[in-house]
């Protein structure tokens, strides 16, 4: 469940911080591995991702050696990731997601 969370974060972010440049990423290398375009090396880590959330859910279902709050804490780390990058990198620009965590935080939904 660690390894398939270590996906889904390193893809995600290398998808969305690729064209920085600062180094090298999932991306580049399948392009240059594969001679592929950056289309097809960005489904290719999609792809990755969606089969590592299915692992995630899969170990999610079965009984596990650790405590259930272990499991938690590795399954709202993987959904953190998908809100770091529902709408661009923002765990590289937090200003992004201001207006996500006021609502959580602030404003929050009365129930």
């Amino acid at each position: 469940m660690m390894k398939a969370t270590a996906v889904i974060g390193r893809f995600r972010d290398d998808i969305f911080t690729h064209k920085r440049g600062h180094s090298a990423s999932a991306v580049e290398c399948y392009m240059e591995e594969y001679k592929a375009s950056e289309e097809e090396a960005v489904e290719f880590l999609w792809k990755k991702i969606s089969n590592a959330w299915k692992d995630v859910a899969e170990e999610c279902q079965k009984p596990s050696l650790f405590p259930v709050a272990i499991t938690e804490c590795v399954l709202n780390l993987a959904r953190l990731v998908g809100v770091l990058y529902e709408n661009g990198d923002c765990f590289t620009n937090p200003h992004l997601i201001k207006d996500h965590l006021k609502s959580l935080f602030i404003d929050p939904v009365p129930l």
